[in-house]
């Protein structure tokens, strides 16, 4: 994959980002978990109708530096997805769409607009009018992620217009959590931060 140019984003008008969907919590991993799995296929047809309309593609992949601390014993997740693991890297179900023209940016936080390179990458794009985002977890990285591309949007007083659906994102499953509670809490805050949340990815095709 080769360093994608100024020249080369200044013309993008529409981004998909696709958040961690990587083994570490799809696959594999104390952190992952197969209820992610549902939202693949979607996820697959997305990226397939924006790859043919010329959207611009981002993958976003949780990739933690060894005793980071947003892990145990400093922080509040078990060690995951550590640099160079098989954990950090995209599902094999999206690999092929892995190409030339793809954005691929690591996070070792939550949340993708602190990863180094996506605010230096968004400058790039200065008629970008609406961004896509998808992958998991919903009211975790999804949230986190999205709901702060909105405000630096506004902050910026850029006219882009971020969206998601509930077909697009999911949670983990663990004894005792209520997963649509979960869910709802994540289209609840990213609806009043701005985030349009649709029911079904189909209403914004």
């Amino acid at each position: 994959m080769k360093t994608i140019s100024k020249q080369q984003l200044q013309n993008v008008k529409r981004v998909l980002i696709v958040i961690d969907m990587v083994n570490g919590f799809v696959k594999e991993g104390v952190l992952a978990s197969s209820n992610i799995e549902h939202i693949i296929p979607n996820i697959i047809r997305t990226i397939e109708f924006c790859k043919e309309r010329g959207d611009q593609l981002i993958f976003i992949r949780d990739c933690h530096s060894k005793g980071c601390s947003e892990c145990k014993p400093y922080g509040l997740y078990e060690e995951h997805c550590l640099n160079g693991t098989k954990e950090c890297e995209l599902i094999d179900e999206l690999q092929p769409y892995v190409t030339d023209d793809t954005l691929v940016i690591d996070k070792n936080n939550t949340n993708f607009m602190f990863a180094p390179m996506m605010i230096p990458y968004l400058e790039m794009m200065p008629n970008l009018e609406e961004v896509i985002g998808c992958g998991c977890l919903s009211e975790i990285c999804v949230a986190n992620g999205l709901i702060s591309l909105k405000q630096w949007c506004n902050e910026m007083n850029r006219q882009v217009e971020v969206v998601t659906s509930e077909d697009l994102m999911e949670t983990y499953v663990a004894p005792g959590r209520d997963v649509t509670y979960w869910n709802q809490f994540a289209k609840q805050m990213m609806e009043l931060n701005g985030v349009k949340v649709y029911g079904k990815r189909k209403e914004w095709r």
